[in-house]
């Protein structure tokens, strides 16, 4: 079976489940959109070329991508890293959105968000760079064996800098939630 092919059988059970919240609950999953627009991605570099250089970087155009899409988020009403979080923390519970968003709306709130944000933009787009780097200067066996670590290493910190940020950002302020 060809990689496009498992590429799009993988890709119709986030899409189908996707779907079915839009239906259903009229509002769309940020996170499953990012795994579908990954997937697109996926296949999208898997026409464009078979060379192992691009196969081993179209992992990270969808970091890269995000890295952008958290970027240009500072010129919507709030920025990405808040519709995410707001999605994971209230998902579709109304009254915790409607404090969510006061949230979102407290300068501080406000503040975090653009913070946390901006981070999460330059750790992907740092992955993104590391890897063109390494597909670059390493043979494709050793950027298959340290990529994942690499990937996971600079997710890992910076989740544990954001949730450390979030609590220093608690108690400085004792009221934000």
């Amino acid at each position: 079976m060809s990689e496009v092919t498992r590429l799009l059988i993988a890709g119709t059970f986030p899409a189908a489940h996707n779907m079915i919240e839009i239906v259903r609950r009229r509002t769309i999953d940020i996170v499953g959109m990012i795994v579908i627009a990954g997937i697109i991605v996926s296949i999208a570099a898997t026409f464009i070329s078979g060379d192992p250089k691009l196969l081993l970087v179209r992992e990270s155009f969808v970091t890269g991508a995000l890295g952008l899409l958290a970027l240009s988020s500072f010129a919507w009403r709030r920025p990405l890293m808040f519709y995410i979080a707001r999605q994971m923390v209230a998902g579709q519970d109304a009254a915790l959105i409607a404090g969510f968003d006061a949230l979102g709306e407290r300068p501080n709130g406000r503040h975090m968000f653009q913070v946390i944000t901006l981070v999460w933009a330059v750790g992907w787009l740092a992955e993104f760079a590391l890897r063109l780097l390494m597909v670059e200067t390493l043979t494709v066996s050793t950027v298959l064996a340290v990529s994942p670590f690499v990937f996971t290493g600079i997710n890992l910190a910076i989740f544990a800098w954001m949730f450390s940020y979030v609590r220093r950002m608690r108690h400085a302020t004792m009221d934000v939630r």
